[in-house]
């Protein structure tokens, strides 16, 4: 069995679906630390999805959640899963990732594949698509709640840069991030060189405040 079929083998099992009803694309490309495997976006027809990443020797390190287990449960398991994958493709933490990366790597692993990390240079990639993201009907929920003008206020004042402190051998990355829904979470990991210690994270700006446009 390939890893592409791996892969998707193992989300089913999760989910508990036919193998049918799952789709795998492989993504590494984007995860550049990720030498040893290869790392499978998995979707689900309903929208559920997850990344699966495999290695040459048929270990799996899974980032799904399963539908038997509390929540907690999901994000301890896949923070446990993502240490083990970072040692095994011996990524110095945590500056033998850029901190945007570190920042995109935590969230995919631990929550959602989907959605992109705020920063500067983001802002300066979103200029020509900052009306995509502002504008909502007048239909949609909390379209009333802002005018278009103040969603681009609240959208550059968002795309602050990734801040990542080190002292004595442990860490701290805070960094805010455009979810899927429309919203923005704003993160905070901590972490020593061998693992990420912890990871929280809280709205900073309600779903459906922006349009993701790149679904």
């Amino acid at each position: 069995m390939d890893n592409k079929s791996t892969a998707a083998r193992v989300a089913t099992e999760a989910w508990g679906i036919p193998v049918s009803k799952t789709s795998a694309v492989d993504v590494t490309k984007e995860f550049r630390w990720c030498r040893r495997r290869e790392i499978f976006y998995v979707e689900t027809w309903d929208r559920d999805c997850g990344l699966i990443a495999v290695g040459p020797d048929d270990t799996v390190f899974r980032f799904v959640d399963s539908p038997a287990a509390r929540p907690e449960e999901n994000r301890a398991a896949r923070l446990a899963a993502m240490n083990e994958l970072l040692k095994a493709e011996d990524v110095d933490l945590p500056w033998g990732v850029e901190p945007a990366a570190l920042a995109a790597t935590v969230h995919a692993l631990l929550v959602d594949p989907r959605g992109l990390v705020a920063s500067r240079r983001f802002l300066e990639e979103q200029k020509s698509a900052i009306d995509t993201w502002t504008y909502l009907a007048p239909h949609r929920p909390r379209a009333a709640e802002h005018t278009q003008a103040e969603r681009r206020e609240l959208f550059v004042r968002a795309c602050t840069d990734p801040i990542l402190h080190e002292t004595r051998g442990s860490w701290t990355l805070d960094f805010s991030y455009f979810a899927v829904s429309g919203a923005v979470e704003r993160w905070h990991i901590t972490g020593t060189t061998e693992r990420v210690v912890s990871a929280s994270d809280e709205l900073a700006l309600r779903a459906g405040t922006f349009k993701f446009p790149y679904l």
